[in-house]
């Protein structure tokens, strides 16, 4: 038979062990019922809310005409300036009619675009600028009107931001402004002629073509006087 001693022995280990068991298992369960929250990923939008806090704010200013003839190119601009006024800007624009100017969010990179489905749009400078606060950021384009009647320009502003690591676009501002693109009456029926040249070639000038054949046939067949 086993000594007392080891008998109070084997059972204090035993009541260690279930006790040991138990507890592990009511960790696991908690565990299993109650996940920790998760860390914010490379993906979590709070990395870009936290960037967005952390932009500087800087004037824009830009012009586009409120009215345009067909075919004639016209300059737009956008001048960005962290530490100029928006009437600082609206002076040094080249064209200061139909001027607008508004207050945005900058990064050290910005990008402006232009757009318009009755235009035709030709970047004169880069459309991502490395952005200095001594210095005046300049985007132009030529804009040439290809329909005519109301039509509407986009300009796109976005900064340029580090998200874990990679480079991302944010559009912190987008302008629209419409554009009533006038049109000549020699321009219109040359336009008409232009798109409708096979048409009218059909319904206007063969006719005519067979009326004067037809004519000059007349006067062959005519009896000459003796």
């Amino acid at each position: 038979m086993l000594r007392k001693s080891t008998r109070k022995l084997l059972i204090t280990v035993a009541i260690a062990f279930f006790i040991s068991l138990v507890s592990s298992l009511l960790v696991l369960q908690y565990t299993l019922k109650s996940p920790p929250s998760p860390l914010p990923g490379p993906t979590s939008v709070s990395l870009v809310d936290k960037v967005l806090r952390e932009l500087s704010w800087g004037n824009i200013a830009f012009n586009a005409p409120s009215t345009m003839r067909y075919k004639q190119p016209r300059t737009v601009e956008l001048l960005l300036s962290p530490s100029l006024s928006a009437s600082q800007l609206q002076a040094q624009l080249e064209q200061r009619v139909a001027s607008e100017s508004d207050r945005v969010r900058i990064s050290n990179r910005m990008e402006a675009e232009l757009a318009g489905r009755g235009f035709t749009v030709e970047a004169l400078t880069p459309s991502l600028q490395a952005i200095a606060s001594m210095q005046t950021s300049r985007w132009k384009w030529e804009v040439t009107p290809t329909d005519s009647g109301p039509q509407r320009l986009y300009i796109t502003l976005s900064a340029h931001i580090d998200v874990a690591g990679r480079d991302a676009p944010l559009v912190v501002r987008t302008f629209d402004r419409t554009i009533d693109v006038e049109i000549t009456i020699p321009l219109r029926v040359s336009e008409f002629i232009e798109k409708n040249w096979q048409w009218l070639w059909a319904a206007l000038l063969v006719p005519i073509a067979g009326y004067l054949w037809r004519h000059w046939m007349k006067r062959s067949d005519a009896p000459k006087p003796a």
